[in-house]
């Protein structure tokens, strides 16, 4: 995922005090080029070439100019999230909480917003097993890191 943050630091980095808006059109092509890198899993095995090609497109989409960001092959199967195993440290699994986040979670006694960034962080391991509760799974017939 550190090499999403890269591409989008180079698209959303400025010298001015106080850069342009983004126009819509370039809004989608990077909401595109995000889920289609997550989803593809882009970056996963290294990444370097990709996140080279990636950093010359997103500089001309910055610039307005033709571009080819987010042209690339993405196979997803309808069963994405249950063949892959979830680890912290997993495509898939951070694709997961943010397809989750995007859905703005309520705490399920108060109603209210739940902060993801405390929830979490990597110091809040602890709370990691509410999003997939291994117990639960253990005693279904699922795979409990699926």
């Amino acid at each position: 995922m550190e090499n999403i943050l890269t591409v989008l630091t180079a698209f959303f980095a400025s010298s001015q005090k106080q850069p342009p808006p983004i126009s819509q059109d370039q809004y989608e092509v990077i909401k595109r080029w995000f889920w289609r890198a997550c989803f593809s899993q882009r970056y996963a095995r290294g990444g370097a070439k990709s996140t080279d090609q990636d950093l010359l497109e997103v500089e001309k989409l910055k610039a307005g100019k033709a571009h080819n960001l987010g042209d690339f092959d993405v196979l997803l199967d309808t069963d994405f999230f249950t063949k892959n195993v979830f680890r912290m440290s997993s495509v898939a699994t951070n694709t997961f909480i943010l397809l989750l986040a995007q859905a703005k979670p309520l705490n399920f006694i108060q109603g209210t917003n739940i902060s993801l960034q405390n929830v979490l962080s990597q110091g809040n391991r602890k709370e990691f097993h509410h999003i997939f509760p291994k117990a639960h799974l253990q005693r279904s017939e699922n795979q409990y890191n699926s």
